[in-house]
């Protein structure tokens, strides 16, 4: 990861989630108590797909009103991917077996079509690693 796109990352996270916690709070942010490591760390897995911003601002949200360790919240709220491939696969063919009109229109080119594939299987499993799926589904419709 570059260091433009790591600082793009923090400078989001600051900006959007920490900032209206020190507004709510009318306190410094350093005050909130997220170490500058933490951020870090939830930088690089925004970086790397592994959470997106939306997890990670839940993430944020539940360590400001209860503290606790970064890591293990994100397990508590469930918000770590599965990697089940066989799960993923079921879960894909579902998908497309009750949708065929969406599968009719990637097929004839409206590959935006997709994200509301990826939707229904967030509406089954919304830990599904979406990058993966987007890639079965591709592959399976195509």
């Amino acid at each position: 990861m570059s260091i433009e796109i790591k600082a793009k990352i923090i400078a989001n996270i600051i900006i959007n989630d920490l900032m209206k916690h020190v507004n709510e709070q009318n306190c410094k942010v350093n005050e909130l108590g997220l170490e500058p490591s933490d951020i870090r760390w939830l930088a690089e897995l925004i970086s790397y797909e592994v959470l997106n911003r939306d997890k990670i601002s839940k993430v944020i949200d539940h360590f400001i009103k209860f503290g606790g360790e970064v890591k293990e919240i994100i397990g508590s709220l469930g918000l770590w991917p599965t990697y089940d491939d066989g799960a993923l696969e079921e879960a894909v063919d579902k998908v497309i077996s009750d949708n065929p009109k969406i599968v009719e229109q990637i097929l004839a080119g409206k590959e935006k079509a997709l994200g509301s594939l990826i939707g229904r299987l967030k509406q089954v499993d919304r830990n599904i690693d979406s990058k993966e799926a987007m890639s079965l589904l591709k592959e399976k419709i195509q």
